[in-house]
């Protein structure tokens, strides 16, 4: 009995892989956001190995199985980041689009999360921001008020352009 307690206590502390996402393909990010009583991830998928037209996916957990389960589709430009947050409440999602296929000087964008669908309304964006080649978007908030910076990486003819940061305006 002191052996098998002694071996259970030496056993290694680790990770064991619960669940495979077969679905991301070419995907270079992904976070976590919490709304309600409900955990999700985001990806930002770049490449599908022929284009940068890409569905990135928003998987929720199942409280049941354990497992995160396909919940949305959002049709991007070849992000490479993705940064969920929130303003007053409300959840936010924002992409740094790198490259739709012809050019690296598109629009990034922000969506804002319909409690009614639960789901973001990607039809609408509530931010087409003008990016080059974005690298990765970060959120923060001082003195209440909410920012976005894009780390933007190459205009199609320079890798010296720059990065920008925008504040909401909540109008």
């Amino acid at each position: 009995r002191h052996d098998l307690q002694q071996a259970v206590e030496l056993r290694p502390r680790m990770f064991t892989r619960l669940q495979t996402l077969p679905s991301l393909k070419g995907n270079l990010g992904l976070k976590h956001f919490v709304v309600g009583n409900h955990t999700y991830l985001v990806t930002s998928e770049h490449y599908t190995g022929s284009s940068y037209q890409t569905p990135s996916h928003v998987l929720r957990w199942n409280t049941t199985t354990h497992q995160f389960d396909p919940h949305q589709t959002i049709n991007l430009n070849g992000p490479l980041d993705v940064e969920p947050f929130t303003i007053e409440g409300e959840q936010f999602v924002a992409f740094a689009e790198y490259h739709n296929g012809a050019t690296r000087k598109i629009s990034s964008r922000v969506f804002r999360w319909d409690a009614a669908t639960e789901r973001f309304d990607d039809a609408n964006p509530v931010g087409s921001i003008q990016t080059r080649g974005a690298h990765g978007v970060t959120s923060f908030t001082v003195g209440g008020r909410t920012y976005l910076v894009f780390a933007n990486y190459h205009d199609d003819s320079a890798h010296s352009t720059h990065s920008s940061v925008h504040v909401w305006d909540a109008g």
